[in-house]
């Protein structure tokens, strides 16, 4: 007898089971299936009655790019953008207005501040006049302006001002080793008043050096369809503009910056600067050094 009910104990264990399986997927079955005319109605948006004023979240808006972040294709620019509307109650949005933060890693100039300040002192109108006069005084007019402009700067780099401050930068426990050689380096040429060799070592450690910009602006959009947005800005002899792109259904971003000379046919379109939010590549600096240039980001 012992085997027989055994064995009815586990047929009624297996009619139990397939009773309790097919009532669950009966009821999943019941909350999955939604009449197809309920599934395709829109829903209706209403406000509460005896309200005058709804949260702006709640409102129904149209669809803008409220914030981006773009790079140029070697990463070494980058725009980071937050948007809202000129008009934060209206249900349609036409016009955006967007802060826009621009960090910038500028690669060494090819040419050193000395240079740049002896081209300069060759075009003052007295300099000028004399070349037009005399042009084959060129290179001596070049070569004393130089030597005027290193002296000046041979003897502004060693004051007794700045050979202190070189002295406690080198006593810096967090100074890096490239940079601690190059004061250890350009504080005995002042106290050898080796002119050449301090010319030689600000030229170098400027050949050497790359620039961190960081700068905010408002850019104003127009709207031109739900994925084209325009900031059009006109200046004395060019047009700048800005265009803001989203595609693949506002996955992608792209802003493209064109400038327009003025004056010129109209396929002349000049120069133009894309940013995209497509995955950058890594940006190798080209320099041993980094310097600032920061622009206040005001509230």
């Amino acid at each position: 007898m012992k085997p027989e009910n055994e064995s009815n104990t586990k047929s009624k264990l297996r009619q139990l089971s397939f009773r309790v399986t097919t009532l669950l997927l009966a009821m999943a079955e019941a909350l999955l299936i939604v009449p197809y005319s309920k599934a395709q109605e829109k829903p209706e948006f209403r406000i509460p009655k005896g309200a005058t004023e709804l949260p702006r979240l709640l409102l129904p808006r149209d669809r803008y790019p409220d914030w981006f972040k773009v790079h140029s294709k070697n990463a070494s620019e980058t725009m980071h953008g937050i948007c809202q509307p000129t008009e934060p109650a209206a249900k349609t949005v036409s016009e955006l207005s967007c802060r826009i933060v621009q960090v910038r890693f500028i690669p060494p100039k090819k040419k050193s501040g000395l240079e740049r300040l002896t081209e300069f002192d060759m075009t003052h109108p007295r300099v000028t006049k004399e070349l037009q006069a005399n042009p084959e005084r060129y290179e001596q007019l070049w070569n004393n302006t130089w030597k005027k402009n290193a002296t000046q700067h041979a003897k502004e780099t060693c004051e007794a001002s700045s050979k202190a401050t070189y002295e406690r930068k080198i006593r810096d426990p967090g100074i890096g080793p490239k940079r601690k050689q190059y004061l250890q380096d350009l504080l005995a040429a002042c106290l050898n008043k080796d002119a050449p060799q301090v010319l030689n070592l600000t030229q170098e450690i400027e050949r050497r050096t790359c620039t961190v910009s960081v700068s905010n602006f408002m850019l104003g959009f127009k709207k031109l369809s739900p994925d084209r947005w325009l900031n059009t800005k006109a200046g004395e002899d060019a047009v700048t503009v800005y265009e803001l792109i989203s595609s693949d259904g506002g996955r992608t971003l792209k802003l493209i910056k064109r400038t327009v000379p003025l004056g010129e046919k109209k396929e002349n379109l000049g120069d133009e600067t894309v940013w995209t939010d497509e995955e950058p590549e890594d940006y190798e600096l080209p320099c041993d050094f980094i310097s600032e240039n920061v622009w206040p980001v005001w509230p």
